[in-house]
């Protein structure tokens, strides 16, 4: 039982009559007018009288037949054709009858499992000849003279890498995309030789000025901060209360000691100090870690590209860029102040236009790519100069440089330029049922397990071995760092020759000046007592008495005012 509503139907009053609507002043489709706008209708032998009735006239669907949509599948044979694109279409030829040959791969067999949505199932027969000679006079795209076949009639449906252009879907219906193609720009490796001053710059790269700016400023900060909130750490700032100079620069040298160290290898003494290095180790770790993340990323980009880096940087170079007729209009729509050349033929055909010197780079969609590194496109033109086609033209051998062809030379540049859905072209009648069969097949994952059942099929680099030696780190890259650790090594000496030269330290210089004056003995024998606290912890430690004591330099006596002297081992001998 149906609770749909239906009736019976008048096919000559409810068909839409052009004349009669034109003539009405109406356009095919108003409303208003009957002879404007059809319905549906099924017919059904009933009593030897042929009925014809609507539910669409009413307002429902057909619910109750479910297979009303295979009706048209039954009892028929679908002529279709394909060519071999690993992984998607696989032509295994046993010997030279096509009768013989076996039609494998993801597209393939996605579509014979479809087929089975119907029941019973039509007949799937492969014709040998991908696209015949009549149709392929008329276009340079085998493709697009496949889709030609579809659209007179001589095939059913094309089963194969089809790019839904707008010059196909005027030819022929296309059923619902079974997945997408991403297109890449393609160009030989690029010589990313670094000048001297990119070297320098190189490892400031990962943060942008304005960022570097702001770490120096807060360092600078962090070193006033500890200077301040721990002055009287004996241990790390051995100064006297007004040696200012020695005080900012030894906190500076702290500061940027525990950045470049990552770690907090600073006493603290006080509580503001402590809190204030828990926040300073907060900020280094922090900023190391972007940091060493984006020299990561810089690494793999650059090793990877040069100079160009996107499909706007060759343009703006004026590069030729090689692209198939098939996608060309895509293309121009997209970027149309590009310099593309048009080297129509088979997609598969870009590389030997590159090495020929056809154009200096292409566009081209991932499974070439796959193809291209597996050393198939090679293969492919090998063999049409064995059949006859110039090495001049095909390229089998010379490379763009002059030397062997390598396509492991050519690399991917780029995040995808465009995108361009792939399905199957289909004459008129199968669309609705084979529609429906595709669309019931993806809602049930199909199409995934398809792919993970032909895995074998993918085609497999053979520039693996090339690709992980280019992940290294080449002497340009590690040059810049090492010109600024040979600076400061530079600066080092120089500043030691300065010392030879002037008989005193470079502390020396910084205190120089800096006298302590005291009003009373006391005073004095006090800071002789500091003195001798800090020499006797110094021979614990097994430290040299020449270090900086609180502002003096200790050889083997130490003179303080005129009570006496101090010598190395801590000891004090009054004057006189």
């Amino acid at each position: 039982f149906c609770a749909a509503e239906w009736c019976y139907v008048d096919p000559t009053t409810c068909a839409v009559n052009e004349a009669e609507c034109l003539a009405a002043d109406k356009l095919i489709g108003a409303e208003d007018h009957v002879a404007c706008r059809s319905r549906g209708m099924e017919t059904r032998l009933a009593t030897n009288v042929t009925a014809v009735y609507s539910y669409q006239t009413c307002g429902a669907l057909n619910s109750y037949d479910d297979d009303r949509i295979s009706d048209s599948m039954a009892n028929r044979v679908i002529i279709t054709t394909t060519t071999e694109t690993l992984p998607w279409v696989k032509i295994s030829k046993p010997s030279d009858d096509p009768a013989d040959w076996i039609y494998g791969g993801v597209e393939v067999a996605f579509f014979r499992n479809a087929l089975l949505k119907h029941s019973p199932a039509p007949d799937l027969v492969f014709k040998p000849e991908w696209a015949t000679d009549q149709s392929k006079a008329l276009f340079s795209s085998s493709y697009t003279s496949c889709v030609h076949d579809v659209a007179v009639g001589t095939y059913d449906i094309c089963v194969g890498d089809f790019w839904l252009t707008p010059e196909r879907m005027l030819m022929a219906a296309f059923l619902p995309a079974v997945r997408t193609d991403h297109f890449y720009l393609v160009m030989p490796k690029q010589d990313g030789s670094l000048s001297f001053v990119e070297m320098i710059e190189f490892p400031f790269k990962p943060f942008t000025p304005g960022a570097w700016g702001l770490i120096f400023l807060f360092i600078m900060i962090k070193a006033a901060v500890h200077g301040f909130t721990d002055w009287d750490n004996t241990q790390e700032f051995k100064y006297t209360a007004n040696q200012y100079y020695p005080r900012v620069f030894k906190a500076m040298y702290l500061a940027w000691a525990m950045f470049l160290s990552k770690q907090l290898n600073v006493f603290a003494n006080s509580v503001p100090a402590k809190m204030a290095a828990l926040g300073y180790q907060f900020f280094i770790l922090l900023i190391i870690a972007f940091y060493t993340a984006n020299l990561t990323s810089m690494l793999v980009v650059q090793k990877t590209t040069g100079k160009i880096n996107s499909l706007d940087d060759a343009i703006a170079q004026k590069l030729t860029i090689c692209v198939t007729s098939a996608a060309l209009q895509n293309v121009m729509l997209n970027y149309p102040t590009g310099d593309f050349f048009d080297y129509g033929g088979s997609s598969a055909e870009f590389a030997r236009n590159i090495h020929a010197g056809n154009c200096d780079a292409a566009i081209i969609h991932h499974p070439r790519i796959w193809q291209l590194h597996a050393g198939m496109i090679q293969e492919g033109d090998c063999n049409d100069v064995a059949d006859g086609v110039s090495e001049d033209i095909a390229r089998c051998e010379k490379g763009y440089d002059g030397q062997t062809r390598d396509d492991c030379k050519l690399q991917r540049v780029g995040e995808s330029v465009m995108t361009i859905p792939i399905a199957f072209p289909v004459s008129n009648e199968l669309y609705q049922p084979l529609a429906w069969a595709i669309t019931s097949s993806q809602a049930a994952g199909e199409w995934q397990s398809m792919e993970e059942n032909n895995q074998r099929l993918y085609p497999q680099s053979q520039c693996a071995l090339a690709e992980n030696e280019e992940t290294a780190l080449d002497t340009e890259r590690i040059a810049g760092v090492l010109i600024i650790t040979a600076l400061f090594f530079f600066v080092a000496l120089i500043i030691w020759a300065i010392e030879l030269k002037l008989g005193v330290r470079a502390e020396a210089l910084l205190t120089t000046g800096d006298e302590v004056h005291y009003d009373t003995d006391e005073q004095i024998l006090n800071e002789i007592t500091k003195i001798q606290r800090m020499l006797q912890e110094r021979r614990k430690d097994g430290r040299k008495s020449e270090e900086n004591i609180s502002g003096m330099f200790i050889d083997d006596t130490c003179v303080v005012g005129e009570l006496g002297t101090i010598n190395g081992n801590g000891k004090f001998t009054p004057e006189g």
